[in-house]
């Protein structure tokens, strides 16, 4: 008996030597050149059972919650389907696109703003390869980080020496990032339109592709945003009318047509003055004008087969103001006031939803009574019961699944501030009208970003804790795509 006692005991300790040489030779394997470690964290819900997460755990390998982290019950509380704690060495995540349901990539700085480098997150193994990186020559701008209707990852960089700039993606099917600065290339593939404020070259020029050669197509000196009609015979463009608006507001600009048959320029019936930023709304049919200056936001539908423009809207009471336009269904959607409003290529109402009530307490709307006494100071017209004079509530970070068909938005504070009631907002699941609201996360958050998978299959959201705001986590919500 007891020398099968002093043999039980040696087997234990084998057993326990066997195990610390196998951590040390896998923490051995772990390189810290070419990713920076992630802890992943699932967010089990509290009725699981053992038995449930062992058969989980047969099919797939479950992260923990680190339990170092005092903040992980609340963490796991606010309803994400799993929550991947980014350790990024003491660096700020600015924000990041989604390129598959567990691939993200991810723009981080020391501050959000300098020295920007571009990661690539693989959220199940935890690996990050880095994409880009901000030089001396060239300095990413990590605002720039965008998603094209293919799919594809977009950025922009700049450099502090001279006045160029430089388009990128990352080319999904190579996996690999390419330079792309012809991304106002002709639908055809043929020619690529190049605006210059150079003084010796002004206007807008055209190259050939195949054979690299450049003309002239246009001659104003700061004629900008070609924008390529769908057959390739031309393109629309804002036309320098040589008359500067003034109070930093530049050029007077018209909207144009350039015809590459004829080699024409038609200046188009509607209102000069500031254009701002321009961009399709229906290809070929309306355009969509950003035309707010100063304080000032501006939205205009222009379109091209009546010849009429439709300002809707003009104002400097932008506090709960947010616009999409909603991919494949080509309308523009507008979140203001109380209402989710839908407009058509000809500026017509498409539908009007009111913002969505009675989810809790904050999100009841707020009664006139409830409402501030009349004083010397403006009073903010609030919708919701969780809304201050001093600290906004509502819809925000608007954004809709590739196909057009759902919207996710935050809903609860927008921005922060000391007055704000919660702390954050939750993910909220729409019709692409906006009606049909539910909340797909239990509590309150904060959340910085919200973006769709490709596939339409998951909401990938970048938040932090209320106890480390400078610790990110992304997490993940399945959704079922609509029909």
């Amino acid at each position: 008996m007891y020398r099968n006692r002093i043999g039980l005991v040696l087997l234990l300790l084998l057993l326990c030597m066997m195990a610390a040489c196998s951590s040390r030779k896998d923490e051995a394997g772990v390189s810290s050149t070419d990713s920076i470690p992630l802890t992943r964290v699932h967010a089990a819900p509290e009725s699981e059972t053992a038995e449930q997460s062992n058969v989980e755990a047969e099919s797939q390998v479950q992260p923990t919650m680190q339990t170092s982290d005092s903040s992980g019950n609340k963490i796991a509380d606010i309803g994400f389907d799993t929550i991947t704690k980014l350790e990024l060495n003491g660096l700020y995540c600015a924000g990041f696109v989604a390129i598959n349901t567990h691939e993200v990539i991810a723009a981080i700085s020391s501050n959000g703003y300098d020295d920007i480098k571009l990661v690539r997150i693989e959220l199940k193994s935890g690996e990050i390869s880095v994409l880009q990186e901000s030089s001396v020559d060239e300095q990413i701008v990590g605002y720039s980080l965008s998603q094209l209707d293919n799919g594809s990852v977009q950025w922009r960089t700049y450099s502090k020496n001279e006045p160029i700039d430089h388009m990128y993606q990352m080319d999904l099917q190579q996996q690999k990032v390419v330079r792309v600065d012809d991304i106002e290339k002709s639908p055809d593939g043929n020619w690529m339109a190049t605006p210059t404020s150079d003084d010796s070259i002004q206007g807008i020029w055209g190259t050939e592709l195949s054979s690299g050669n450049r003309k002239q197509w246009t001659t104003g000196a700061k004629d900008a945003i070609p924008l390529w009609l769908p057959d390739s015979s031309g393109f629309l463009f804002l036309h320098d009318t040589g008359d500067n608006l003034g109070d930093g507001a530049g050029p007077r600009y018209e909207l144009a047509k350039y015809d590459l048959i004829s080699n024409k320029i038609t200046i188009l019936p509607y209102e000069s003055g500031f254009w701002g930023y321009i961009e399709w709304l229906e290809p070929g049919v309306s355009i969509l004008a950003h035309n707010g200056f100063d304080d000032v936001v501006g939205l205009k539908i222009v379109n091209l087969e009546t010849s009429k423009e439709y300002q809707l809207v003009d104002t400097s009471d932008f506090d709960y103001l947010s616009s999409r336009i909603i991919p494949v269904m080509n309308h523009l959607f507008i979140s203001d006031q109380g209402a989710f409003k839908v407009y058509g290529p000809n500026g017509e109402l498409k539908s009007n939803i009111p913002w969505p009530t009675g989810f809790d307490e904050y999100t009841n709307k707020r009664l006139a009574a409830d409402r501030p006494s009349q004083t010397d100071e403006p009073v903010r017209e609030v919708y919701y019961a969780g809304d201050e004079q001093s600290a906004r509530f509502g819809p925000s970070n608007l954004s809709f699944s590739q196909d057009g068909k759902q919207l996710s938005y935050l809903l609860g504070a927008i921005g922060e501030g000391v007055d704000d009631k919660v702390e954050g907002t939750r993910i909220a699941l729409a019709n692409s009208d906006g009606s049909g609201t539910k909340l797909v996360t239990q509590n309150y958050a904060r959340i910085s970003s919200l973006q769709w998978s490709p596939d339409g299959t998951t909401i990938l959201a970048l938040f932090t804790s209320e106890e480390d705001r400078k610790q990110s986590y992304i997490g993940t919500i399945q959704i079922t795509p609509t029909p």
